[in-house]
């Protein structure tokens, strides 16, 4: 069941995969010179607080940015430290079982201080299994629901979308606050270009349970698609909370931050986003690469667009990408200032 919904993934996904490649950045000039790598080493500390405000210790923290992706472990007063790191913007997450929480901050020539509190609880048993919960909405959906759910999934994993909906339809005629049903929904609405039902959707679907990781992912994706990129980078933030191992979350947000003309934020994200895909998604290599054309790191935007036509040579997308490389190819041997790795 799980695999059909991450085909939906993926077919949501590629139904906005055309809007991400249009537009100038094909048309990325090249000027002569540095790539920007010349960032100083820095460091990043702070606390992790639980959420009555008391120290948490042996939580995990992870930082993802553009130049440095690690993780480290609170010590018995919460405290955490990252040494040596490039000044830059970082992504700073801490998780313990289903409590996390996320911060993102600019780290500068003279380091940068943080204070995170986990917001939601950190019992044993989420500790157990981190991620695999199931919450009392779910509990509450009735076997007929669910059958009718079961079914509408089969066939939106067929592409039948009309006999998707209708036995989406059934399901919710039995339950109405069926927060699956209506996350499905959403998938095959924004799909099918109607972002705002697909926004109404979700947002029922996180209202009937709040703890739907998928809800949170798909209203951000409709949010960007509605130019609302600020509301996107926060829905999918809250999100990451439930299922901080997914790849679409991290994808949604380097669009938020391309659109808000934040460069350096967006390849952190898709960085994320390219290792947690695993090749699952071939365009999201294209993608990557067209943010760091923005920042200057042609060699790297190189490899990215190469995966991305190993994956799909004949994809229709091919012989921009083929043009692009070239470009690229030519520059570098013209301007070998460019090829400074980091």
């Amino acid at each position: 069941m799980k695999s059909v919904f991450i085909f939906l993934f993926l077919f949501l996904c590629a139904s906005a995969y055309s809007q991400d490649l249009s537009g100038p950045r094909w048309g990325t000039s090249f000027p002569g010179g540095s790539n920007n790598r010349g960032m100083r080493d820095s460091s990043l500390q702070g606390v992790v607080l639980r959420q009555d405000g008391k120290p948490a210790a042996a939580i995990t923290v992870r930082i993802n940015g553009l130049a440095r992706v690690d993780q480290t472990t609170t010590d018995n007063q919460g405290q955490f430290q990252f040494s040596a790191i490039p000044s830059g913007t970082y992504d700073v997450e801490a998780t313990q079982g289903t409590a996390s929480t996320r911060e993102t901050i600019i780290v500068n020539q003279g380091g940068a201080n943080v204070t995170l509190k986990l917001d939601g609880p950190s019992s044993s048993a989420a500790e157990e299994h981190p991620g695999k919960s199931i919450s009392a909405q779910q509990l509450k959906v009735p076997d007929k629901a669910r059958k009718k759910y079961e079914k509408a999934l089969e066939e939106a994993g067929k592409r039948n979308t009309e006999k998707a909906l209708h036995y989406i339809q059934e399901a919710l005629a039995s339950f109405a606050c069926y927060a699956e049903a209506l996350t499905l929904k959403s998938v095959l609405d924004f799909s099918a270009g109607k972002t705002q039902a697909a926004a109404d959707e979700a947002q029922q679907a996180i209202h009937c349970d709040g703890s739907n990781a998928k809800a949170y992912f798909v209203l951000g994706a409709a949010f960007n698609a509605e130019g609302q990129n600020e509301n996107a980078i926060r829905t999918l933030n809250q999100g990451i909370r439930f299922e901080p191992d997914a790849w679409q979350p991290y994808y949604e947000l380097g669009k938020s931050f391309l659109a808000l003309h934040r460069a350096p934020d967006a390849v952190a994200q898709f960085h994320r986003a390219v290792e947690l895909a695993h090749n699952s998604f071939p365009p999201l290599y294209a993608t990557f690469a067209t943010a760091l054309l923005q920042v200057k790191d042609y060699v790297n935007a190189r490899a990215q667009f190469l995966l991305f036509l190993k994956a799909v040579p004949n994809s229709p997308d091919a012989n921009k990408v083929k043009q692009v490389v070239s470009q690229i190819e030519a520059q570098l041997h013209l301007n070998p200032s460019m090829q400074t790795k980091k």
